[in-house]
């Protein structure tokens, strides 16, 4: 978010309210920053247990079938012509989230038709190379929206969450299959449903399925909560050049080696999942996102749809959470450690200046699991 004070001396308040100005505006920035890199850490997770549960833990029983089987694509839905319904332009599908810009009533004519839980994948280029893809959670209950009929809509069958199709529809693989694929003159080429259907996925036993379902429950749920959080702070949104970075940590103890004997082929067997390390380079927990974090059940916003619970989400999947997080107060570098679990909330934080740059910073992220415990109810992902 840029900051503009006019330099017109008739219209100028004075230059310590234009400083108190300034200082609300670059707050506003920091709180939407994080909202978004929150919503990016959350989408990381769940393409991270994705790809456990389907691609690197795939069993030898496990059914090889096609994306058809577990997705329908472009579900067909009636609108009359002329009538006003909720529409979605290009534009405003973002390149590195599901959460949808903005939206507007629009008299039908012809378009891709989604309802709340569809996934729509722009289709042409370079649209799909820059990676536009959204998740619909905007409409009201029951509602059909419509829009370009440059989108893909993808929607999970029975027995699968929803969201699972905007994480498929963001899997590396996936998208270089569908860009593989586009067919049509240079400068105008699309993918096609009929091609993407056929893409080659190994689908789990429904246990695992439960299980992934379960593990993502709330995580488009608090996607949502961080988008209607950054429109009521503001209207720009600063996304900043940062990484978000997701590692898996195994237990350490190792598998049994069987020397040079040839092993069954097969998946090989890993180590149980005891957690998860996250480290976000944004803005880090300053005094204000300390205290947000703090205030849990809060009815702050509760009237824009914030649940204010979604620190909650992690004592669901982990035992405990350890943060160390690095960010800037006033021209010092604080490095601030604290903990947090069911039994004592969160910890008092422990505070340090430290001789680090502003290019250091950065928030760490243990998220925990009991050894031999299970993540979403399944002992590894």
């Amino acid at each position: 978010m840029e900051i503009f004070i006019s330099n017109s001396l008739e219209h100028s308040p004075p230059l310590e309210e234009q400083k108190a100005i300034a200082e609300v505006l670059s707050s506003l920035d920091d709180k939407i920053d994080l909202l978004h890199r929150q919503n990016k850490t959350l989408e990381a997770l769940a393409q991270t247990l994705f790809r456990q549960w389907f691609v690197e833990e795939a069993g030898d029983e496990w059914e090889v079938g096609r994306l058809g089987d577990i997705i329908d694509f472009n579900p067909p839905h009636s609108l009359k012509k002329g009538k006003l319904y909720p529409f979605l332009e290009m534009g405003n599908v973002q390149t590195n989230q599901s959460s949808i810009l903005d939206w507007y009533d629009r008299a039908f004519t012809s378009g891709t038709k989604f309802k709340n839980g569809d996934t729509l994948l722009a289709r042409i280029t370079p649209s799909l190379e820059n990676g536009k893809t959204a998740y619909v959670d905007f409409l009201k209950e029951g509602e059909i929206g419509w829009g370009s009929t440059e989108f893909i809509v993808m929607r999970m069958k029975e027995g699968y969450h929803p969201f699972i199709s905007y994480v498929i529809a963001r899997d590396d693989d996936f998208r270089e299959f569908a860009i593989g694929n586009m067919t049509g003159s240079t400068g105008r080429q699309r993918a096609q449903a009929q091609d993407l259907k056929e893409y080659e996925i190994s689908i789990p036993p429904k246990n695992v399925i439960e299980k992934l379902n379960s593990a993502i429950e709330y995580i488009p749920i608090k996607i949502k909560a961080n988008s209607i959080e950054e429109l009521a702070e503001g209207t720009d949104i600063n996304i900043r050049d940062k990484n978000i970075h997701v590692k898996i940590i195994r237990d350490p103890q190792t598998n049994i080696d069987f020397g040079d004997k040839e092993h069954k082929r097969g998946p090989v067997a890993l180590n149980d999942i005891i957690g998860f390390k996250i480290i976000d380079e944004g803005i880090g927990f300053n005094n204000d996102n300390l205290q947000s974090f703090e205030t849990l059940d809060s009815e702050h916003k509760i009237d824009k749809g914030c649940r204010g619970v979604g620190r909650l989400l992690w004592l669901k999947v982990f035992k405990s959470v350890e943060i160390v997080s690095y960010f800037k107060q006033g021209k010092d570098v604080i490095k601030r450690v604290f903990t947090f679990d069911a039994k004592t909330g969160v910890s008092e934080p422990s505070d340090e200046k430290v001789d680090l740059s502003s290019d250091d910073i950065k928030t760490t992220i243990h998220l925990n699991v009991t050894r031999g415990a299970k993540i979403g109810s399944v002992k590894s992902c």
